[in-house]
């Protein structure tokens, strides 16, 4: 019989007492952080979303404002470009109109700073 023969159970045997334990817990460890929150890619590719049906562990670490985010990013996948265009051109629209709503009020706003500039100086 062979004494240098060693049962693959005892294949460390002799070696650092640690090591395989050590490489076993890294392992574990990186394991459980990979496994612990689901990848972009795991992401739902399907145009028609929802985001009730996310892992829970996404739904767990993430917030309102990443979620905001995500549907923005997915509506914006959804859409051609022709639309995105149109909503480009359309927010354009709405805020030259806030624009010219803001300037014509802050003119009103300056025409009632005179005049009430201009009864300082009566009572003056």
């Amino acid at each position: 019989m062979n004494n240098n023969y060693k049962h693959p159970g005892m294949k460390n045997e002799g070696v650092q007492p640690y090591v395989g334990t050590l490489e076993a817990e890294q392992e574990l460890h990186a394991y459980e952080l990979e496994n612990s929150r689901p990848a972009v890619e795991a992401f739902p590719s399907t145009p028609n979303h929802n985001l009730n049906h996310l892992s829970p562990d996404f739904l767990e670490f993430s917030d309102t404002q990443e979620t905001q985010i995500q549907r923005e990013l997915y509506a914006s996948q959804e859409c051609p470009v022709s639309s995105t265009y149109t909503k480009l051109c359309d927010l354009r629209d709405k805020l030259n109109s806030q624009q010219n709503t803001l300037k014509s009020r802050l003119k009103q706003v300056g025409e009632q700073l005179k005049q009430v500039n201009q009864q300082l100086s009566k009572f003056s």
